[in-house]
């Protein structure tokens, strides 16, 4: 879709490789999570696993507004979910993973 060049400094640029991608790319953010549907189905990974328990995003992005981190502020604003919507994920991906323990 795109081609990368880069300057003596490191800078990079990405130039279209045909017109029907757009020429400038759009941080696009997901507002609310509670419309943002939450996979009903885990991935099964093909190695072992570490930590052999259900994963669920509670929230995204970050309060903090650290200097150093760049990930803090790419990641705003802070959107979470609601009490009631965890606790169904929770639920749901018991049920249906049968995993007994919830990270």
């Amino acid at each position: 879709m795109y081609t990368a060049t880069y300057d003596m400094n490191g800078a990079q640029t990405l130039k279209p490789i045909n017109d029907e991608v757009p020429k400038l790319i759009e941080k696009r953010t997901i507002v609310d999570l509670e419309e943002w549907p939450y996979p009903k189905e885990q991935l099964v990974p093909i190695t072992e696993v570490v930590h052999d328990r259900l994963n669920v995003e509670v929230f995204r992005g970050c309060t903090r507004g650290c200097r150093f981190c760049q990930a803090g502020m790419i990641t705003r604003p802070v959107r979470e979910r609601s009490d009631e919507q965890v606790r169904t994920m929770i639920q749901s991906g018991l049920k249906r993973t049968g995993y007994d323990e919830v990270a």
